[in-house]
């Protein structure tokens, strides 16, 4: 199983937490964030089928990780934090519209309290200067999630 890509799932969820509290003006923005917040909200209380309304059938990435086992990723990421908060710092969102593409990244921040009794698998920690690169696709009237990686952000690494 591909940790990275289960966690950059989890992360995607916590940044969708985050922009639930800005408002946006640009449409496709907000169709991206709407994605982010359903992504966080099915994370926060784990419920994988939720997950799969956001997750594209096709996903990968470079792991080799599919749509199910970036699901699993993503909850497994918070299980060690039964009231689990997420949010995204430096939120930053390009929309393509020409390709119906859009890519977010940021830093997942979880917040909680940690009950390391409930740990089974193991954790990325994001600290800072590390940042999930989330993929979308737009379809239909929702932008799915094709693709999450691990990326560095070497300006935030030196703050």
């Amino acid at each position: 199983m591909n940790i990275r890509v289960l966690i950059v799932l989890a992360l995607v969820i916590v940044g969708v937490a985050a922009l639930s509290l800005t408002r946006c003006e640009d449409p496709e923005v907000a169709l991206v964030q709407a994605t982010l917040n359903g992504i966080v909200q099915a994370v926060e209380v784990g419920d994988e089928e939720a997950l799969l309304e956001y997750i594209a059938a096709d996903y990968s990435d470079r792991l080799g990780q599919d749509q199910r086992t970036a699901i699993r990723r993503a909850i497994h990421e918070v299980e060690h934090i039964p009231d689990v908060l997420v949010e995204f710092e430096g939120l930053d969102i390009d929309i393509n519209a020409s390709t119906r593409q859009a890519t977010a990244s940021f830093r997942p921040v979880l917040l909680g309290e940690v009950d390391s009794s409930l740990k089974r698998h193991p954790k990325f920690d994001f600290e800072r200067g590390k940042r999930l690169i989330v993929r979308f696709r737009k379809h239909g009237g929702l932008y799915l999630v094709t693709r999450a990686d691990i990326g560095y952000a070497f300006g935030s690494a030196l703050k």
